[in-house]
């Protein structure tokens, strides 16, 4: 039986190859001058995703030690949304230091929709 073009779209969105193209086409960030653009991988993004790619299916968990204002934030938390709206049965939670930090990256992640 062939597939239906919703049943395609959802394959195509769960090929851990396909997520920088998803991010693009279907993510929006909020610049600091608070305008609302595509999610297009930086450099260190980019180099950040290709070591996670190959693990993203086994369960595997990262650690990031990092600089500020580098964006790998916005990376894990395109992931987390990404594979919570994608598969059933996943569930995430968003730790920080403190509340306002954690406020911080809830907000950023309701953007994302």
């Amino acid at each position: 039986m062939p597939m239906s073009e919703a049943e395609s779209l959802l394959r195509w969105m769960r090929e851990s190859s396909n997520f920088p193209e998803y991010c693009r086409k279907f993510m929006k960030i909020q610049t600091k001058d608070m305008r609302l653009v595509p999610l297009d991988f930086t450099g260190i993004q980019r180099r950040a995703w290709d070591r996670i790619a190959p693990c993203i299916d086994t369960g595997g968990r990262f650690l990031f030690l990092k600089a500020r204002q580098v964006k790998i934030s916005t990376l894990c938390e395109a992931i987390i949304y990404w594979r919570n709206t994608s598969w059933m049965d996943v569930s995430a939670s968003i730790i920080a230091n403190d509340d306002a930090t954690s406020d911080h990256l809830y907000t950023m992640f309701k953007t994302y929709h």
